[in-house]
């Protein structure tokens, strides 16, 4: 795409909406060609691959896109590029204020460390879900359930005991002399 073309029909008063059409393009990349975006390049992606994180910096979701910090696309930085899921990178840059400031708050204390747990029902290592690290000690919702049931299947079979029969005493035992 020529970037030329792009200025000079902005420049002439077009909406960029109007030259997505024209050019066959979607408005988001005539707002990026504007703007001077640009996109991390391959090698560039491989030195950033240690610094980006593979979880969001502020919910803990998987992270799927970066930020800069300073808005600055150029300016690739590790102390200004940060790791985001979708939701909370439309939330820095459209939400409303408060919200933004409290992310960015979140993100620039330092950060919970990650409690490695082992599920008591399959022996499997987990990390819990951020904010539930106490509460949480299966790894999944149903072996808590199957864990649950297990436990009273073990409570059922000490009350029937090895024999397999229900060993009830009678409150009332009829005298030994007397016949029924």
């Amino acid at each position: 795409m020529d970037r030329e073309l792009v200025f000079l029909l902005y420049k002439k008063g077009h909406k960029q909406n109007q030259i997505a059409k024209k050019l066959g393009v979607t408005r988001q990349r005539i707002h990026q060609i504007i703007r001077n975006y640009r996109t991390i390049t391959a090698s560039e992606k491989k030195k950033l691959k240690n610094i980006i994180s593979k979880f969001c910096d502020i919910c803990g979701d998987p992270a799927n896109q970066v930020h800069h910090i300073d808005k600055n696309s150029l300016n690739n930085d590790p102390k200004n590029i940060m790791s985001v899921c979708e939701s909370c990178h439309r939330t820095l840059h459209f939400g409303y204020k408060n919200e933004l400031n409290r992310l960015v708050r979140i993100y620039l204390r330092p950060p919970r460390p990650r409690i490695l747990k082992i599920c008591p029902y399959c022996k499997k290592s987990f990390f819990p879900k951020i904010g539930k690290e106490r509460q949480q000690i299966y790894c999944k919702p149903a072996h808590r359930k199957n864990a649950f049931k297990k436990n009273q299947l073990e409570k059922l079979r000490q009350l029937v005991g090895v024999s397999g029969r229900i060993s009830v005493t009678s409150p009332n035992p009829l005298p030994s002399g007397e016949a029924v």
